[in-house]
């Protein structure tokens, strides 16, 4: 299953938003909690009410955050994973 951007960002906002029973550490510096301005930012996360901030703020990624994200949707995920045992198919006679 492939993860969108948005899920990939609250991922690494709240780990456990995603997974309750994850023990990865946040990477909060990489976000920005701001004051909603007018409709606020279509880059907000969208995140489960314990793990929201206060009403009337947001969170949004930084620059970094979207980076990040960007680098990590582009790696390669055909190779096997290392230390796992690959089945070779059959020769063909």
């Amino acid at each position: 299953e492939k993860l969108t951007p948005t899920q990939i960002h609250q991922h690494l906002y709240a780990p456990q938003s995603v997974n309750d029973w994850s023990v990865m550490p946040g990477f909060r510096h990489l976000y920005k909690v701001q004051k909603i301005q007018g409709n606020g930012s279509p880059f907000a996360l969208q995140l489960p009410h314990k793990f929201a901030p206060k009403a009337g703020y947001e969170v949004v990624p930084t620059e970094d955050a979207k980076e990040l994200v960007k680098y990590l949707l582009s790696l390669k995920k055909d190779a096997p994973i290392p230390g796992q045992v690959v089945a070779e198919a059959p020769a063909k006679k």
